[in-house]
């Protein structure tokens, strides 16, 4: 346990940072699927499947903490984000 602990804790860039914040903060997301989403600010780009944008900003908020990115919350709510909408599947 105390292990894994260590690695979560090594894994993010800077803890404090808003970026590590939202990371570790503000994971949970509705279930549903708009479509891939590309994400991209402080040199670090993401696409993610994502309901809205939360799993985008998410996992752009995880890659930022692991780069050590001090950017603002406010730049992680107003990241460059393009969606793919999802193809409709016949049934």
């Amino acid at each position: 346990m105390r292990w894994t602990l260590l690695a979560l804790v090594a894994g993010c860039g800077v803890a404090d940072s808003a970026a590590c914040d939202w990371a570790e903060n503000r994971g949970s997301c509705d279930e549903c699927y708009d479509g891939e989403m590309t994400c991209t600010l402080d040199g670090q780009t993401v696409t993610a499947g994502t309901c809205g944008d939360c799993q985008a900003l998410h996992a752009l908020s995880v890659a930022l903490c692991d780069a050590g990115s001090e950017v603002s919350e406010e730049q992680i709510e107003n990241a460059d984000c393009e969606l793919e909408r999802a193809t409709p599947t016949n049934r």
